[in-house]
C-alpha cells in the first residue's frame, strides 16, 4: 500500500471502530442480533464509510460455529456477542477486525474467560511473529499452534491481506498448507487481517478476535486500536 492509502486504510478503521463502540453500548438482555447489526451499519453510513460485506453478528449458541448471521434473536443475560466489521468504509477501503462482548450483568464464565484468552492469544502470537522478509510458509509453521479440540472449526486463515476489500496474501494454517497455501514474501507496506476463531466442535460458544496491521520497514504497526474486554483476561 502507498502511504496514501494507508491514510485511508486508518480513516476506514476509524469509522469501523466507532461503529463497534456504538454496538457495544448498545448490547443489554432483550435486543435482537438485527438490532445492533442495524447500529452498526447506521454508524458505518454515518462516518462517511459505504456498506458491510457480511452479517457477521451472533450471540449465545450462535457464536458456534462462526459465520452464522445476524438474525432476530433475542440476547439473554450473560451470553456472548461476536462481530467481525467486513466494512467497505469511506474511500472504498476495507476495515477488518472481530470483537467478541458479554451481555451482562455478571462476570464471564470460566470456560468464556479460557475460550477468549486462547483467541486473544493466537492473535498476539502471531502479530507476534510478522517481520518484512518472511515467507508465507514460515509464517504459517510458527504460528500460534491450536489446541485438538479446536482444530475442526479454524478460521480459514492465520492471516489475509487488506485494501479496498480482503484480498491477498493469504497465508494459509499448516496443516491447510499443501491444499491451498500460496507462496509469497510479506514486505512492507501490505496490510493484513490477523485471525482467531476458537470454538469447539458442537460447543456452546466461541470467541472471534482478529486484528489489523501494517507491515512497516522494522516490523508492525496495529491499525486496529479497539481495546480488548479486560474482564476476559484479568
Amino acid at each position: 500500500k502507498t502511504p496514501e492509502e494507508v491514510k485511508c486504510l486508518q480513516a476506514s478503521m476509524a469509522g469501523a471502530e466507532a461503529a463497534v463502540a456504538a454496538v457495544r453500548e448498545a448490547i443489554k438482555p432483550g435486543v435482537s442480533e438485527n438490532e445492533l447489526f442495524a447500529i452498526m451499519y447506521h454508524e458505518v453510513i454515518r462516518q462517511g464509510g459505504e456498506f458491510i460485506e457480511t452479517r457477521l453478528l451472533t450471540s449465545g449458541q450462535r457464536t458456534n460455529p462462526w459465520f452464522n448471521e445476524a438474525s432476530g434473536r433475542k440476547i439473554r443475560p450473560g451470553e456472548l456477542v461476536a462481530l467481525d466489521t467486513d466494512t467497505i468504509g469511506c474511500y472504498g477501503y476495507y476495515s477488518d477486525f472481530s470483537r467478541t462482548f458479554r451481555c451482562g450483568p455478571g462476570k464471564p464464565t470460566p470456560y468464556q474467560k479460557s475460550l477468549y484468552r486462547m483467541a486473544h492469544d493466537q492473535v498476539q502470537h502471531n502479530i507476534g511473529i510478522v517481520k518484512p522478509g518472511m515467507a508465507f510458509r514460515e509464517i504459517a509453521e510458527k504460528a500460534w499452534k491450536i489446541p485438538d479440540r479446536f482444530v475442526d472449526q479454524r478460521y480459514t486463515s492465520v492471516m489475509h491481506g487488506v485494501g479496498m476489500h480482503g484480498e491477498t496474501p493469504f497465508i494459509a494454517h499448516s496443516m491447510d498448507y499443501e491444499t491451498y497455501g500460496r507462496d509469497g514474501i510479506i514486505v512492507p507496506g501490505m496490510v493484513v487481517s490477523v485471525e482467531s476463531y476458537i470454538g469447539e466442535k458442537g460447543g456452546r460458544e466461541g470467541v472471534k478476535l482478529e486484528d489489523e496491521i501494517l507491515i512497516t520497514e522494522t516490523g508492525t504497526e496495529l491499525l486496529s486500536r479497539f481495546p480488548y474486554e479486560d474482564e476476559f483476561l484479568e
